[in-house]
């Protein structure tokens, strides 16, 4: 795909996260970007395996960006489901989850598009996992995404005959 500019300290965390081959996948509204929806967001979400070797490797990147507490305690908080910590501040904010409504890390890994961020190889949710995980969340604001997805999708069929 082509070739995305993020701000630096996202394309950085990204480049990070990539070269520790932490394996995550961006969720949430960079991802309905990425399937075609524009609209605001002020954080970016990473859903990351919830294993005990992708939690090391995230520790690492912690590290590396100075979050020594978060990094000490990333082995073993990152490999348990339902797990949030968010860094930064918003509009730059990251949440790191370690699970998402609807969709599994299987799932969402296996169905993930990559697109080219400032060098780097980033994945996202796929189409379908996104509409997905946002009719599960269900709030009012995930509903509203559901609608723009559901017009996407119906304007990108082709015609039959």
């Amino acid at each position: 795909m082509d070739n995305r500019t993020l701000h630096p300290d996202l394309s950085a965390l990204l480049r990070s996260l990539s070269e520790h081959r932490v394996r995550f996948v961006v969720v949430g509204g960079y991802a309905m970007a990425v399937a075609g929806i524009a609209r605001a967001t002020y954080d970016l979400d990473v859903f990351v395996e919830p294993t005990k070797a992708n939690a090391r490797r995230l520790a690492r990147v912690f590290k590396a960006f100075g979050y020594l507490e978060l990094a000490r305690i990333a082995p073993t908080y990152f490999s348990l489901a339902k797990q949030i910590a968010a860094i930064g501040r918003k509009p730059l904010q990251v949440d790191f989850i370690t699970t998402i409504d609807g969709v599994s890390f299987k799932d969402a890994w296996a169905s993930r598009v990559d697109v080219v961020a400032d060098g780097v190889s980033v994945p996202f949710l796929g189409f379908d996992n996104l509409l997905v995980n946002k009719r599960s969340a269900g709030r009012a604001k995930d509903l509203d995404d559901v609608k723009a997805l559901e017009r996407l999708r119906k304007a990108r069929r082709p015609l039959k005959r």
